[in-house]
């Protein structure tokens, strides 16, 4: 008779598991993200198509046929004919801290990253197209009010934040 009783309640508890108690919050149900942090990332995705467009939605770490992101000969000639700083530079390549997927901004792949432990105040974004031209990187220098953008080895006229592609 204890075994039915305690079946039958195992039987009830179970036929309640999705919908929550009374006396239980729904506070981590989970919820649509706000349209403001919507990322329009994902309507573009669809157009891209070029040699580097299989890193969209990778990490720039994940290897694609071998090689990371930033080992790719594309990406890596575009960030150097864009960027003639080699300190810059090394920040990208080599000094891996946290890193956002690849996402597609402004019809470009993005690559975003910051230094481990710094991020809010140094950080860095490169955007190329999927082709691996047209690069332009935005680097947000530690203790600098705004970003600096550069393209075609120079400084351009760019003031916005580096986009994460979030």
């Amino acid at each position: 008779m204890r075994f039915l009783i305690l079946a039958a309640g195992v039987v009830l508890a179970g036929c309640s598991a999705d919908q929550p108690r009374a006396n239980e919050t729904t506070a981590n149900l989970a919820a649509p993200e706000p349209a403001a942090n919507q990322s329009a990332a994902g309507n573009e995705t669809a157009s891209v198509t070029g040699p580097l467009a299989g890193y969209v939605g990778k990490y720039p770490f994940d290897k694609l046929d071998g090689k990371t992101f930033f080992e790719q000969p594309l990406v890596r000639s575009a960030v150097e004919g864009a960027v003639r700083d080699a300190a810059i530079r090394t920040w990208i390549f080599e000094k891996a801290g946290p890193q956002a997927p690849i996402a597609v901004v402004e019809g470009r792949l993005a690559a975003w990253g910051c230094e481990a432990h710094n991020c809010g105040p140094h950080q860095w974004t490169v955007l190329v197209a999927p082709d691996g031209h047209d690069a332009q990187v935005c680097y947000q220098p530690d203790g600098a009010d705004k970003p600096v953008w550069y393209a075609g080895g120079e400084k351009i006229a760019r003031t916005d934040p580096c986009p994460s592609g979030e």
